[in-house]
């Protein structure tokens, strides 16, 4: 049971990120979020070039820039969840409902938001492919929002040693030390991932309160584990100007 927990959110976690618009574009996102916040030309390039922080922006307009990223999301997953919730919504992905499939892709795309608005790197690295050092940061980061512990400890360690420079060596780390953490996390993640599919078949045989129902806790969770996530990012080396490049 554990191995096919496993596998379901690993599998589910790959196709998600396949999907049309779940990969966020660090360069393009940092350049619009911060123009829109009146930012000049030569502070964004720096920006994108190091770190927010280290261009000078300030954490009280990073926060600002966050919670945004926060509420347009819990507005849009809630918006497509009370649709999926109801008889005759889309369709979800093999066995995967379909507002179970737009929720995880709403949470993929914010924490590649906030990730970058606190420092981090490109998550994806420009890749064509999914693979398992992929899934893994992700899996981490979900962790985080969920609450998890030993997630928050597994990405303080990565954030040690991800550097621009090093993803080799992240690489190599995900493969020792942190591999039996995340293993853990995707355990974890795959057991809540099959109740919440067996729940979400069952909630749209009641037809306008599934709807109303599922809209509603979309809102909830996308806020408490957006903010699990900006909160915690907040306090990583990344976050810093301290920081080294």
């Amino acid at each position: 049971m554990n191995e096919t927990a496993t596998k379901l959110w690993y599998k589910t976690l790959e196709i998600i990120l396949k999907l049309p618009g779940a990969k966020v574009e660090r360069e393009k996102f940092l350049r619009k979020e911060f123009l829109k916040s009146g930012c000049s030309e030569e502070q964004i390039e720096s920006v994108i070039s190091s770190t927010p922080v280290k261009a000078g922006i300030s954490e009280f307009l990073i926060e600002d820039i966050s919670r945004s990223c926060i509420r347009s999301h819990q507005l849009k997953a809630t918006m497509t969840s009370t649709i999926t919730g109801l008889p005759g919504g889309f369709l979800g992905i093999g066995t995967i409902p379909a507002d179970l499939i737009q929720f995880y892709w709403h949470i993929i795309v914010l924490i590649q938001k906030l990730a970058y608005l606190h420092g981090w790197p490109d998550i994806m690295e420009n890749k064509e492919e999914i693979d398992q050092d992929i899934l893994a940061r992700f899996t981490l980061f979900i962790g985080v929002m969920m609450g998890m512990n030993s997630a928050k400890k597994g990405l303080g360690i990565m954030t040690q040693i991800y550097t621009k420079n090093t993803l080799s060596t992240v690489r190599r780390f995900l493969n020792s030390s942190i591999a039996k953490i995340i293993e853990k996390i995707a355990l974890r993640l795959g057991i809540k991932l099959g109740r919440e599919r067996i729940s979400k078949t069952i909630g749209v045989i009641i037809p306008v309160v599934g709807g109303t129902i599922s809209g509603i806790t979309t809102f909830n969770a996308i806020g408490s584990m957006g903010e699990n996530l900006r909160s915690h990012l907040s306090r990583l080396p990344f976050a810093k100007s301290s920081y080294p490049d």
